[in-house]
């Protein structure tokens, strides 16, 4: 919770750099590659707390919902780059957590919660909380 916390109030404080590097694409812009690393250190330190709570043994492995042929090659190529020992079901579950995490900060950011959640502190804390539990317990 204190990492998502983080990330939000970081992106809440700069607006612009958080569309910058999670919003919509500019058309023919690519980003200077001295720029990738500092863009992805919250990715690799979201998914190194899953390759520790792996290790654990504080997130269930089971699976089940099987991926496709297609989704497990790409996530044994994610587990092969930054996320050794993690298997296909808690790399899927975790890539909804970060989906979940980026979506409801940029639902909130981009106006799309309006007039529809009041408490963007409570509702955020919310969805963190189950995307969590989802992370760490699956669909069992």
């Amino acid at each position: 919770m204190h990492v998502t916390a983080a990330i939000r109030r970081w992106a809440l404080a700069n607006p612009h750099e958080y569309a910058l590097i999670y919003g919509s694409p500019v058309p023919g812009y690519t980003a200077p590659q001295d720029t990738i690393d500092p863009a992805t250190r919250v990715s690799f330190v979201l998914l190194g707390i899953v390759v520790d709570g792996v290790a654990s043994g504080e997130i269930d492995t089971r699976d089940a919902t099987p991926a496709p042929r297609a989704v497990r090659g790409d996530l044994a190529q994610l587990r092969a780059f930054a996320a050794p020992g993690v298997p296909d079901a808690v790399l899927s579950r975790a890539l909804l957590a970060w989906a979940e995490l980026f979506g409801s900060i940029s639902l909130e950011m981009f106006g799309h919660l309006h007039q529809v959640i009041h408490d963007y502190d409570a509702f955020f804390e919310l969805q963190m909380r189950r995307a969590g539990e989802f992370l760490v317990a699956g669909a069992a």
